[in-house]
């Protein structure tokens, strides 16, 4: 089935059924605004979603539920990116981390010198 998902500033994800729109479900996790969501390519019923709460979770979706929750102590998190099975992105105050999807655990993260505020 496909669906969209939608991050918002009541904390919380949604997950439409397309290609009506319907509801399919709620995802309750996050304790402040959610700001970016990424897929996992391999994996079509896996979401990431990241917020001004410091926290990635990710969900599967066929079941509406959480499998790990990610914390970045960077700062909010503004951005993610999922490319192969393994890894994950994430952009928070001005590094990015990359995680290890299997462990949860930040593998390598960098400053982004020469921004002038978060990336």
């Amino acid at each position: 089935d496909a669906w969209v998902a939608t991050g918002g500033a009541d904390h919380v994800v949604r997950v439409w059924r397309l290609p009506n729109m319907g509801p399919e479900g709620v995802l309750l996790g996050h304790t402040d605004s959610v700001m970016t969501l990424a897929t996992r390519p391999e994996r079509a019923g896996v979401l990431f979603s990241g917020g001004l709460d410091r926290t990635i979770r990710e969900w599967d979706l066929s079941a509406m539920s959480p499998l790990q929750t990610f914390v970045d102590v960077n700062g909010p998190v503004l951005a993610l990116l999922a490319p192969d099975p393994h890894h994950l992105f994430s952009c928070a105050g001005k590094s990015i981390t990359k995680w290890a999807i299997a462990t949860g655990e930040a593998v390598v993260g960098f400053v982004c010198a020469g921004h002038a505020g978060p990336v």
